[in-house]
């Protein structure tokens, strides 16, 4: 393990809050009819495990993103997991 076992419980405490946040917004998003129901616990996993993911890219803007912006790429990607949960996208 790279990580002691305090610092690593800590880390996952805040990405359990970090959940947590997302799975509320989009919550209240259902609630207030904006977005279509969805389960909102996989939707958060599903939502921060993208952008973490796409965060790693990042560092290959000179190899396999050549030529492309990555921040286009992730707001882009940001925009269809939100657009995803829209009432008009049932």
């Amino acid at each position: 393990m790279i990580l002691g076992s305090e610092l690593k419980q800590q880390i996952d405490r805040k990405g359990s809050h970090i959940l947590k946040l997302i799975a509320g917004f989009i919550l209240t998003g259902i609630s207030d009819g904006i977005f279509r129901p969805v389960d909102e616990k996989k939707y958060a996993v599903m939502f921060w495990g993208t952008l973490h993911g796409l965060t790693q890219f990042k560092k290959l803007e000179d190899t396999v993103l050549e030529g492309d912006d990555h921040g286009q790429i992730f707001n882009y990607a940001v925009d269809q997991l939100i657009g995803g949960l829209n009432r008009d996208s049932e």
